[in-house]
Order: structure tokens, then C-alpha cells, then sequence
């Protein structure tokens, strides 16, 4: 078998893939679309809201989406995906007003929801069938590194467009979204059905893979573990552009900065396959918080050093997803695992909602920077419970099913 981390020549699924997820970059609006909201009169107040609706509308559509992405197939469920994305890209690209962005705000996290855990399913269920299901990590790592450097380039474009008028950075998103349909009609749609049934998936079979997900103490402790992790991620993505600001970041820097975070995110996560034969996932997930928490503590004795911080956090999400998932895929059988895996996804969300929310009361009364280290310093703290109220990787390194 070739190594865990090189793609043999020849494994066309795998390299549309890798053609899929580098037409599915966000990267000509993710550094403007604040600054595209407040040209056009949205107050802070109200980004914020909207913040909130995204946030409510990926806890409520994960579900629904997973089950979805198992009754109606993998490959449908992208399409879908990348069709809602389009959609709400188009609503920012043409909306002026509030209701508009709001409307814009609720379909975006569906088209996300819609490809977060179906996109990891088809992967590991075509890996299953025609290749090495152990190679997850290294592909779907890869694959990620890809959408990185994708989202990268694009990101160096997105103020230029910006500045020539604010709708071309959406416009050209959306040509590229449009791509990534054309790519997933290439996909071949794997077999799901297990050897005892030729049923379509249905709502039974969607409780009992939530059931085997979270009536395992292990499993139960994993999710909550990791939410906590994902909640400060997302809690630090929200923040990052304030306290950059107040560390001497300039407007015009941002697109630069940003280039920075996907390259060094792609780096860590093309190394994921290899951290988990080197380290492995137990020991990884086990130290996370804390070297987190590290990261962030001597923000108090010198601010300028949160801009490392949020490198090395953004290094640690892209090797902590595709770990993640190996972990859970292994662990779930391919009938329900795009919904199983919707609801680690909720989860998550739900984190990311408590996270922002006290987070962003916290910055008020404080500073965005305090308010961080106080975030990691939570999060170190939370883990270490949910440790030893269950220890959450027994076995971690082993394939069970």
C-alpha cells in the first residue's frame, strides 16, 4: 500500500476531490464582508445579529441536512450545498437593505450545513469502497491544505475587486461556486446500504446512528471535548479583526494577513496525516486545550503577540477537523454517518453560539484581548472536566468498525 500521506496515480475520485474543494474557496468576500456590510449602513449592532442568525441557522439545519445528505445521496446533498451558497452570495451581491442580508445570513450556514458532514462521508465511503479507508486523514488533510491555498489566492484579489466596485467580489465567488457544480457531477455516488437492508435510508435508521453516537460515553465526552475547542475557534475568528485593529493592523493589511492565516492553515493541514502516525490522535486531542491556552496567556504581558497566537490556533483547527472526523468515521457505520456526523457539527455550533455570546459581553466590559485570554484560559478549564468527568479518546488510535 502507498504511504498514508501520497496520492498513488490513478485514484480519479480522489483528485476530483481535491478539484472540488479548491472551487469551493469563499476567499474573494471572507476578508471584506464586514466592511462590505458597513458601506452599505448595517451598524455593528446589527452585524452582530446577523452573526447570531448564522450561527442559529447552522444549529437548526445540521440535522435536517445530514439526514438529507443520507436519504437523498452524497453527491446531491453538495450540489444543494453549493447551490444555497450561491444563493445567499447573490443576496449580498444584490441586497442593500437589513431583511436582505439577514435572508442572506440564514440560507449561507443551510449550503455549509449541507456539505459539512455529507462532504467527509462521501469521502471516507468512496476511500471504503476502492481505495484504504486509514487514508482518510492524509486525503481529506490534503484536501483541505488545497481549499486553503485556493482561498489564499483568491484573497489577495478580493480588496482590489473590492475597491473597483463591491459587487465584483461576490460575482466572481459565485462564477467559481458555479464550477464546483460542474466538478461534483463527476463524483461517483458511493453504496451506503449495509448488507442486511436495500432500503432507502429513513428516519429510523436516522435515530439509531444518532442513538450509537451519543449512548457511548466515550463518543459523548469526544463531541463535548472537542465543541469546546471549535466554540473558542469560532469565538477567535470573530474577534480577530477587532484585535488586530488594536494592535496596529491597517485596513489595507487585512487581505495580506488573511493570505497568511490560509497559507500556514493549508501547511498544518496538508501535515495532518502525518501528526496522526507521529503523535496520534489521542495524545493530540489530549494536549489541544492547554497548548491553546499557552498560546494565549502572554497576550496579557505583550497584545502584539495575539497575532501569533491566532496563527498557531488557526494551524491547530486545520489539523484538529480532518483528526476529528477520522476519529468519528471510524467509529460510525456508513449507513447515517453523514447524519451522525451533522450532529458533532450542531454541537460544535451551539459551542460557537455560547462562545461569541458571553465572549462579545466580556470584550464590552473589558477588551477584545482580555476577553480571549479569558476564552482560552475557559476552554483549558472545560476540557479538564470533561476529562475527568470521561475520559474521551479510549482507544483512539484503533479503527473499531
Amino acid at each position: 500500500m502507498a504511504p498514508a500521506n501520497l496520492l498513488p496515480i490513478g485514484d480519479n475520485d480522489v483528485i476530483k476531490y481535491y478539484l472540488y474543494q479548491a472551487t469551493m474557496t469563499e476567499g474573494f468576500v471572507s476578508p471584506i464582508i464586514i466592511l462590505f456590510l458597513v458601506e452599505n449602513g448595517i451598524s455593528y449592532t446589527e452585524v452582530g445579529i446577523l452573526g447570531a442568525i448564522f450561527m442559529g441557522s447552522w444549529v437548526v439545519s445540521e440535522i435536517p441536512t445530514g439526514y438529507v445528505g443520507d436519504r437523498l445521496g452524497r453527491r446531491n446533498s453538495l450540489v444543494l450545498g453549493s447551490l444555497l451558497t450561491i444563493l445567499a452570495l447573490s443576496g449580498f451581491a444584490f441586497g442593500e437593505t437589513f431583511p436582505i442580508f439577514a435572508f442572506a445570513y440564514v440560507v449561507w450556514p443551510v449550503g455549509l450545513a449541507f456539505r459539512s458532514g455529507t462532504e467527509s462521508a462521501w469521502l471516507y465511503d468512496v476511500l471504503s469502497e476502492d481505495l484504504d479507508e486509514d487514508r482518510f486523514t492524509a486525503v481529506k488533510g490534503r484536501g483541505e491544505a488545497i481549499w486553503y491555498v485556493g482561498t489564499a489566492i483568491t484573497s489577495l484579489f478580493s480588496g482590489y475587486l473590492a475597491g473597483l466596485n463591491w459587487v465584483y467580489p461576490f460575482v466572481a465567488n459565485v462564477a467559481i461556486l458555479v464550477v464546483s457544480i460542474a466538478v461534483l457531477y463527476t463524483f461517483p455516488e458511493p453504496d451506503v446500504t449495509d448488507d442486511n437492508t436495500d432500503d432507502r435510508f429513513t428516519l429510523r435508521e436516522a435515530r439509531a446512528a444518532l442513538h450509537v453516537l451519543f449512548s457511548s460515553a466515550s463518543l459523548r465526552s469526544f463531541v463535548v471535548y472537542t465543541a469546546l475547542f471549535f466554540g473558542f475557534w469560532n469565538l477567535t475568528s470573530t474577534f480577530t479583526q477587532p484585535v488586530s485593529r488594536s494592535v496596529g493592523v491597517s485596513l489595507t493589511q487585512f487581505g495580506w494577513l488573511y493570505a497568511g492565516f490560509y497559507v500556514v492553515s493549508a501547511v498544518a493541514s496538508n501535515a495532518a496525516g502525518l501528526i496522526r502516525e507521529y503523535v496520534g490522535i489521542r495524545r493530540w486531542f489530549l494536549g489541544l486545550p492547554f497548548i491553546v491556552a499557552l498560546f494565549f496567556l502572554p497576550v496579557l504581558v505583550q497584545p502584539i503577540i495575539v497575532l501569533p497566537a491566532i496563527f498557531l490556533l488557526r494551524m491547530a483547527n486545520s489539523v484538529t477537523t480532518p483528526l476529528q472526523h477520522q476519529y468519528l468515521n471510524d467509529r460510525i457505520e456508513s449507513v447515517g454517518r453523514a447524519t451522525s456526523l451533522s450532529a458533532v457539527s450542531m454541537v460544535s455550533a451551539i459551542a460557537g453560539i455560547g462562545f461569541r455570546s458571553v465572549g462579545g459581553i466580556v470584550a464590552d466590559r473589558t477588551s477584545a484581548l482580555i476577553m480571549l485570554v479569558a476564552a482560552s484560559v475557559t476552554l483549558a478549564v472545560g476540557a479538564g472536566l470533561v476529562a475527568w468527568w470521561q475520559l474521551p479518546l479510549e482507544h483512539a488510535d484503533e479503527r473499531v468498525v
